[in-house]
């Protein structure tokens, strides 16, 4: 059939209208699209600081965690070290040292920084450079730096032996004397600093966190 240029003007008009609408559809969807991204860009920066206070609560629980345990093995440092130079040390109170020794070297494992990680060493430096006396009242050295006790040998050993190893003059018992109160005061410090991070994060991760209390 032949198009006729009258065809073409009766026609035209509704041609013209359609490709308008289209048009129109297409710019109300560029609009629709950008308010979906921001939108999205919104929920992405509600998101980052949720997991941002989520980061900074963990952190100050690690940083908590590693104070108890510093702060246990200086008080159990003192006593120990009393008990063994009057030659009075039983084995439950070694076992209590080294159990706050051990818990206090996971807690520095579980906590980043480079004063960590130098206070890890300096107590892993303390009992390896002490090892063979260890050896001799039953204290034995693990492959990742804990110490455990052989009830038995320790039961059995000369007091002289655990004062040079347990007692308040030892290499050993100085060195954590020393270090405990360190680790203690800085993941104080650290833990504070958390504590500010999470509680300037704003209203949206704090309110998230009322809501759903992930830590009790």
């Amino acid at each position: 059939m032949r198009v006729t240029k009258g065809m073409i003007n009766m026609h035209g008009g509704g041609l013209l209208s359609g490709r308008k609408s289209l048009l129109s559809y297409v710019k109300s969807n560029r609009t629709g699209g950008s308010s979906r991204l921001n939108s999205l860009q919104n929920k992405s920066g509600r998101n980052n600081s949720i997991a941002s206070v989520a980061g900074a609560r963990y952190q100050k629980a690690g940083y908590e965690r590693l104070g108890k345990a510093a702060d246990s093995l200086e008080s159990r440092t003192g006593s120990v070290g009393e008990k063994a130079d009057k030659g009075e040390l039983a084995v439950s109170e070694a076992e209590s040292l080294l159990a706050s020794y051990n818990d206090t070297l996971k807690s520095l494992y579980q906590c980043d920084g480079s004063l960590n990680n130098f206070y890890r060493q300096t107590l892993k430096q303390a009992a390896t450079d002490n090892l063979d006396a260890m050896r001799e009242i039953g204290i034995s050295y693990g492959s990742d730096g804990t110490l455990s006790l052989n009830r038995s040998k320790f039961g059995s050993a000369d007091a002289g032996k655990i004062k040079a190893v347990l007692g308040s003059g030892s290499g050993f018992m100085r060195r954590l004397g020393v270090v405990a109160p360190r680790v203690s005061d800085s993941a104080a410090a650290n833990a504070r600093t958390a504590s500010s991070r999470y509680n300037a994060s704003g209203d949206i991760g704090n309110s998230y966190f009322s809501k759903y209390n992930f830590f009790g």
